[in-house]
């Protein structure tokens, strides 16, 4: 966990999560196709989020609500999707692990990464889950992987 802590460019993440580098967490690389299966799903749900709080300052003109930061919403995220803090912070850091492992070789692992440590912006994510999903919207498509 020390060695993750100090190497990983997630550390927002971390810090919203409150994972500290003494934690027992034992980091693992989850697979390639359970990570796109996890992307997909925050993409999902970001977007959801996003076009809410867009629909609201259209109807109401004054909307005090803002987007957040990505590592905030994907903290968020975990915490609702998993109500236990010690299978929250152990999927952060299994996250965490895994696009440090695979977004040198994957695009699209590569692109959240950019997100998550903030490389790109707010107004970036917003642009890249509108296009997204006006894809899968005209094509027809679920980029979200069935369960098996």
């Amino acid at each position: 966990m020390k060695e993750l802590v100090k190497t990983t460019k997630f550390t927002e993440l971390l810090k919203f999560l409150e994972i500290q580098a003494v934690s027992q967490l034992r980091p693992k690389t989850l697979s390639l196709a359970k990570l796109r299966t996890i992307i997909e799903e925050v993409y999902d749900s970001r977007y959801k989020k996003d076009i809410a709080i867009v629909e609201e300052e259209i109807y109401k003109k004054h909307s005090s609500k803002q987007p957040k930061r990505f590592p905030e919403f994907l903290g968020e995220f975990l915490k609702d999707k998993f109500k236990n803090k010690r299978m929250t912070e152990q999927t952060a850091v299994d996250i965490c692990q895994s696009l440090d492992n695979y977004e040198a070789e994957h695009s699209e692992v590569r692109v959240f990464a950019k997100f998550l440590s903030e490389n790109y912006n707010l107004d970036d994510l917003i642009f890249f889950l509108f296009v997204r999903s006006s894809v899968q919207k005209h094509l027809n498509i679920s980029l979200t992987q069935s369960k098996p």
